[in-house]
């Protein structure tokens, strides 16, 4: 796939835009947004609606840069749910400045038929924009839907996506007249030497008996002073059958990460998410021979799997995750066999839950030690200040969450935390229809 190259005078303002686009600070000024519902209904499906504006990826950029305008309806069997969020404007930290973030979530049901949908629309993208001159794309979206029609030719799942750039401008400084740039083409992003690669997002459309899902996004943004990527304008929504004891909601992972300082960007690795109406039975597992976190976490033998079905009066799952061994500080402290799992049953309004972690065993400087010889805060060479917490577990009304390990990276003094990882990580609730 070959790039349409665009030579222009400010692409040679590099370094004044990574000063700009690397501002750790970002402000929103939102001007609507909520929650509203249509006459809500129960129905034997699990909708699934989400979108956002921008996701920043990667590259010299803050941790917790995360996503705009993002809203959700997340595993309801209630057609009838409406979610939409708006922000005026945003800086967003890697890329530049954008306004207009829409965000519109649906789930409805209309005579013979249901659909989930999700549709989001920026109305203008500011990558760059300095005393030299400044870039900008205007009418971005992005919108996705999934349909069940019960009778007719329409009959079954149906899957549609739509995203829509309407232009790109740049701005030179000094009063020279705009240039209006070709839009990147599926085959031909579009290159601004030394500032950005625009390409087009990508839709995907899968559909089978159980159910559908679709996914748009409008335009993927490569920002080459600080080589990050951004997704603008992202859809999905997701349709499945099956919802006639409760809703599943769970996940289980054996390595997290939440960043504050500067280990690693992370997030879940090997993360098994539940469907909404379960996997029919099936056990479905995932795993990774290794995960390194800067060298200082090193995790071997990660796996994460899941099980869950549901039958009239009766639904059930488990959650579970493992490493078979965590070394920090190369072999100055080292954890064996490592695991977590939740258990969850609903039988009409009752649900029962239990979990449980384990390890192996544990090795610190080459000598066997005992749980209760560990002291919660060590320092471990290489690595600093650590703070160990087995055995984390925290019911709810609908489910349980467990932590076989939880590592939380001090910094000097032992007062702030620079880090915190999870290891062995599993939760689980099964709510009830209609919620």
């Amino acid at each position: 796939m070959r790039s349409r190259l665009i030579p222009v005078a400010t692409a040679l303002a590099v370094a004044t835009s990574t000063a700009l686009m690397m501002a750790p600070t970002s402000t929103a000024a939102p001007a609507a947004g909520g929650d509203s519902s249509a006459k809500l209904t129960n129905t034997n499906f699990a909708f699934t609606a989400t979108g956002y504006g921008t996701l920043v990826e990667g590259g010299m950029v803050p941790a917790d840069s995360g996503t705009t305008g993002f809203s959700t309806i997340a595993c309801t069997n209630q057609a009838g749910k409406t979610r939409d969020n708006y922000i005026a404007e945003v800086n967003v930290p890697g890329l530049g400045t954008i306004s207009g973030v829409r965000t519109d979530v649906q789930t409805r049901q209309r005579k013979n038929k249901v659909f989930s949908l999700a549709k989001h629309s920026v109305a203008d993208v500011s990558i760059l924009d300095t005393p030299l001159g400044s870039l900008s794309i205007t009418g971005v979206s992005a919108t996705s839907r999934v349909t069940y029609t019960k009778s007719g030719p329409d009959k079954g799942f149906k899957t549609a996506t739509n995203t829509s750039v309407l232009g790109i401008k740049l701005q030179p400084a000094g009063g020279l007249p705009a240039q209006t740039l070709p839009l990147p083409t599926p085959d031909q992003p579009i290159e601004i030497p030394g500032l950005a690669t625009i390409s087009l997002g990508k839709s995907i459309e899968k559909k089978n008996r159980q159910g559908a899902t679709a996914y748009a996004n409008a335009l993927f943004i490569h920002v080459i002073p600080t080589d990050t990527t951004v997704k603008v304008a992202r859809s999905a929504a997701k349709l499945e059958r099956g919802a006639v004891s409760g809703i599943f909601n769970g996940n289980s992972s054996p390595v997290r990460a939440d960043v504050i300082g500067d280990l690693i960007r992370v997030g879940r690795a090997v993360n098994s998410i539940m469907p909404c109406t379960g996997t029919d039975g099936e056990l479905k597992k995932k795993s990774a021979a290794s995960v390194n976190l800067a060298d200082q976490v090193v995790v071997d033998g990660a796996y994460s799997q899941q099980r869950a079905n549901q039958v009239k009066g009766r639904a059930s799952g488990t959650e579970e995750s493992g490493v078979a061994k965590i070394s920090l500080g190369g072999d100055a402290l080292v954890i064996e066999g490592l695991q977590a799992k939740v258990n969850v049953v609903r039988k009409g309004s009752k649900v029962t839950k239990n979990g449980f972690t384990k390890f192996v065993g544990i090795t610190a400087g080459g000598q066997a030690q005992e749980l209760d010889q560990l002291p919660e805060t060590i320092e471990i060479p290489g690595v600093g200040l650590v703070k160990l917490e087995f055995n984390l577990k925290r019911k709810t009304a609908w489910g349980m969450k467990v932590v076989a390990l939880r590592i939380t990276l001090l910094e000097a003094g032992g007062d702030d935390v620079d880090s915190v990882v999870n290891i062995g990580e599993a939760k689980l609730r099964i709510q009830p229809l209609g919620s």
